[in-house]
């Protein structure tokens, strides 16, 4: 489980092969139900036309791994239409350069940070497999724990706390809930109401703030549960 304590303080994952391949094969998925649903506008086929994205992250990214470096779109076949059709992702979060996962974590574990004493070294969750977590690294203009800029930093606290609050996609979460979320602790709040490991609550937020990734695709969410997501 995410943990709100001392122990979180210095929470910073590694991201490895496996959690990407994962998170790729949710990817996919949700690609395959959007591409059977062909164009909206003309009802035309979509054909891929992938483009390149290059996903900063590298303090959260094992040294032996291979992120996802292309982000899964589509285009309308039918000339006069030839509308792009990008699919939610789990992968990335929209257009920021930082792969999802950076950002939830991150935000997480510089929110926990400015709101919990903490020592300055890491002490990982007991539930997270050691090659999970990395030691942090200090560097200039940036926040040590998450080698992530304090502005940058600072814009995402901006969006967990005053911009998502205010989507259709949050309002409707919030009314499944049986407690209010505390948006001024976002993304906390919403990572201990998730069961699981760490790892398997930083999967799930990827997965509700998915529909989020995506400008083309309005109904994002119900091809999310087509793909079984």
């Amino acid at each position: 489980m995410w943990k709100t304590g001392e122990d979180a303080c210095w929470l910073a994952f590694v991201l490895g092969d496996k959690f990407f391949s994962c998170l790729q094969e949710i990817d996919q998925e949700i690609a395959r139900q959007v591409a059977r649903a062909g164009c909206p506008r003309c009802g035309g086929p979509l054909d891929r036309s992938d483009y390149d994205r290059k996903p900063r992250g590298d303090r959260f990214i094992a040294a032996t791994a291979e992120p996802p470096v292309r982000r899964i779109s589509y285009c309308c076949r039918r000339e006069g239409c030839r509308r792009r059709r990008t699919p939610p992702s789990v992968v990335f979060l929209g257009r920021r350069v930082y792969l999802g996962a950076v950002v939830i974590v991150a935000s997480a574990s510089a929110l926990l940070r400015r709101t919990t004493a903490c020592p300055p070294a890491q002490v990982p969750p007991a539930d997270v497999p050691p090659a999970e977590v990395a030691p942090a690294q200090a560097s200039p203009r940036r926040t040590p724990a998450t080698q992530v800029p304090a502005r940058t930093l600072g814009r995402w606290s901006r969006w967990w706390q005053t911009e998502l609050p205010v989507t259709g996609l949050f309002v409707a979460l919030r009314g499944l809930l049986a407690s209010p979320v505390d948006a001024a602790r976002l993304p906390c709040s919403l990572l201990e109401r998730l069961t699981g490991s760490a790892v398997e609550q930083v999967t799930a937020l990827l997965k509700l703030l998915a529909p989020l990734s995506t400008g083309s695709v309005a109904d994002g969410a119900r091809f999310l549960r087509s793909a079984g997501a």
